[in-house]
């Protein structure tokens, strides 16, 4: 195949470091391998010193089977290619080869996910925590223990979010005692440990130095701290390092990446050269010109832009819905017109900035019948806590929840200050009215009982829809929410988000059983999907694809739709300061470039029965031009949208 002037320079280079800006859909993988390729067979390297490090086991198998077959193809021979001992591994694989040669570890020294949450568990209970979601508060935990190991943070100045500063660290300091005690050790010590045996045992590091003296990283706008400075301690003093990433895709902040690592590289390597793949080789011009006016936004980057190598066919198209209902309604249209054109429904994806944003969508592809299969391992929205209240309470007002587990779970959300107690001679069929039979002499509990009563027998009457909105205003439910985030620093917001989609799935529900039955189907479906060798094997795949925009990273699709591409949703509510703004354009970005021929963006007015905005990134400045959007909107059209966002701001 032919090479561009720049791949061609990124695959001939040599010796000392190399960063390699790899724009998308610009070949990386391509120049990887035939780099590889070229170190053996041009420069006679021994491919048992080449080291090539993946972020994920899959792309680790990935580039393996490129590189195979690209030898294979040059040398007629498959056992040629493995033959050569050139290493492809995550930094996990290989710093636990590292471990494994010093300490004589096994299999049997890691800790395993299912033995992680068990200990954080046994810490929770320890230390009587409280959280409505056990499995939730265990989650948060082990990520800020994580994100405290990979950034070589100090424990004593780490602000916590799951919970108070003085806990958390006293959950930090019993979880690394309860890892020693069993000899085990996570997968962020096997990064920690790594660093720290380097750093110590310099007979060690010259014996890995000798073993691995070019070392090639893929996607390393994700690494990490640990990660970085370990490398920098293999790769010394030749610092033959070829690094290839693209800072303008760094979405994995969250994870513990650090895009300034990439930022930064030059000033760590002077003498480093800097070789920019500018050409997209994927994407319509149109949409690289999209991608090209929204990053440019960014202050904390590489300089560039993007050329495409094909012409532009097909404008971006931003489509403005009343609501979710309507932009379900609109793309669900458009599928179906895509597939009567002759495009396979697996040529098609749908991208989303959360989990929750999925679910409306796969309803509306299971009521009509469209196939779809999903990337991301989505959580089923009816086994959160807060929907295990709300579907506790209409159980309750419907009849079949008088059970001691439904009023354990409602009788102080909020709170009433009813006791355990109270309910402790009853299993089933308690009511209302035996709680005040225990409460007689207290009046100020009856008359909090007779609200409840009143409030249930409201809801009775009720639609779900309405029986749902009730109890979060009327009844305060919501209230009990933002306080309950306030006092156990949890952003508000994910919480309401939570309530907001349970409150949308009843909306079409006319009774409490059809929503039963609902939740029942949606719950069903998921355990399909979780089961299904799609969601396994990609050469299984079958359908329209629903993922994250986060999941999206790496793939790419003739059609792309984006919905919900409103404030708060995109940019996410989260992100407060520019930092986080920053992150959130890449990430559409990263969405954005996911296309190969056609690019279809909604936004919508209203949700929740509350006003949405179109997001900032639609107007930063015509980020998609009027041009773009000339088959379906007229530019007043579009004006308007970007007016009245900035005139609601302003």
């Amino acid at each position: 195949m032919a090479f561009s002037d720049t791949q061609t320079q990124a695959i001939a280079h040599k010796d000392g470091p190399a960063l390699v800006l790899a724009g998308p859909g610009s070949g990386k993988t391509t120049v990887i391998t035939n780099r590889i390729v070229t170190l053996l067979e041009r420069y006679h390297i021994p491919g048992s010193r080449i080291l090539v490090i993946t972020f994920t086991r899959a792309a680790a198998q990935e580039m393996q089977s490129r590189f195979f077959t690209l030898y294979q193809k040059r040398n007629a021979r498959l056992d040629a290619a493995r033959s050569t001992g050139v290493t492809f591994g995550t930094f996990h694989s290989v710093f636990y080869r590292i471990l494994k040669h010093a300490y004589q570890y096994d299999a049997s020294n890691i800790l395993t996910q299912k033995e992680q949450y068990k200990m954080i568990e046994s810490i929770i209970d320890e230390l009587d925590m409280d959280a409505p979601d056990f499995n939730e508060l265990a989650s948060n935990l082990l990520g800020e223990i994580s994100a405290v190991k990979s950034n070589c943070l100090s424990l004593d100045y780490y602000y916590a979010k799951s919970c108070p500063e003085n806990v958390f660290r006293r959950v930090y300091r019993l979880y690394e005692k309860k890892l020693r005690q069993a000899n085990k050790v996570d997968f962020d010590d096997i990064l920690t440990m790594t660093y720290d045996l380097l750093s110590k045992r310099r007979d060690i590091l010259d014996a890995w130095r000798q073993r691995f003296s070019y070392i090639l990283i893929d996607e390393f706008q994700d690494i990490n701290l640990v990660q970085y400075k370990t490398i920098q301690l293999l790769a010394a003093p030749k610092n033959n390092l070829f690094i290839v990433g693209d800072d303008d895709q760094s979405i994995y902040r969250f994870r513990g990446a650090r895009p300034e690592i990439m930022l930064g590289f030059e000033k760590d390597y002077p003498n480093a050269i800097r070789i920019l793949l500018d050409i997209n080789y994927r994407s319509d011009a149109y949409i690289v010109a999209a991608a090209n006016n929204l990053i440019v936004h960014n202050t904390a980057r590489f300089p560039k832009k993007i050329r495409a190598s094909h012409q532009a066919a097909f404008p971006v198209l931003l489509k403005p819905c009343r609501d979710p209902a309507e932009q379900n309604r609109y793309l669900t249209a458009q599928l179906r017109d895509y597939h009567a054109q002759g495009y396979a429904y697996e040529q098609i994806a749908i991208l989303f900035r959360t989990n929750l944003g999925i679910r409306f969508v796969m309803d509306a592809l299971m009521k009509g019948g469209i196939p779809f299969h999903m990337k991301d391992a989505i959580p089923n929205l009816f086994a959160h806590w807060i929907s295990l209240d709300i579907i506790a309470y209409l159980r309750l007002v419907s009849g079949t929840g008088n059970t001691r587990a439904n009023w354990l779970r409602i009788m102080n959300r909020p709170n009433r200050y009813i006791k355990r107690e109270a309910l402790a001679p009853f299993t089933s069929d308690i009511s209302v009215a035996q709680l005040k039979a225990y409460y007689q002499d207290k009046d100020w509990m009856l008359e909090r009982l007779d609200r409840l009563e009143y409030d249930l027998s409201i809801m009775k009457r009720m639609s779900p829809y309405a029986a749902i909105h009730y109890l979060s205003n009327a009844m305060k439910y919501q209230d009990y929410l933002k306080d309950y985030a306030k006092e156990h620093h949890i952003n508000e917001q994910e919480l309401l988000d939570v309530l907001n989609a349970v409150h949308e799935s009843s909306q079409s529900c006319r009774t409490f059983a059809e929503w039963f039955t609902y939740i029942d189907t949606y719950t069903e479906e998921l355990q399909k999907q979780a089961k299904s060798p799609a969601s396994k094997d990609a050469n299984n795949e079958s359908g329209v694809c629903l993922c994250t925009l986060h999941c999206a990273k790496g793939l790419e699709y003739p059609i792309v739709f984006i919905p919900d591409i409103n404030e708060d949703n995109i940019p996410h509510a989260r992100a407060a300061v520019d930092a986080d703004l920053e992150e959130e354009r890449r990430l559409f970005y990263v969405g954005i470039t996911r296309a190969k021929e056609h690019l279809h963006l909604y936004c919508v007015s209203e949700a929740s029965g509350k006003e949405k905005f179109p997001s900032r990134f639609l107007e930063e400045p015509w980020a998609f031009p009027p041009d773009f959007c000339k088959k379906t909107l007229s530019r007043l059209v579009i004006y308007y949208i970007c007016l009245r966002f900035l005139f609601c701001q302003n």
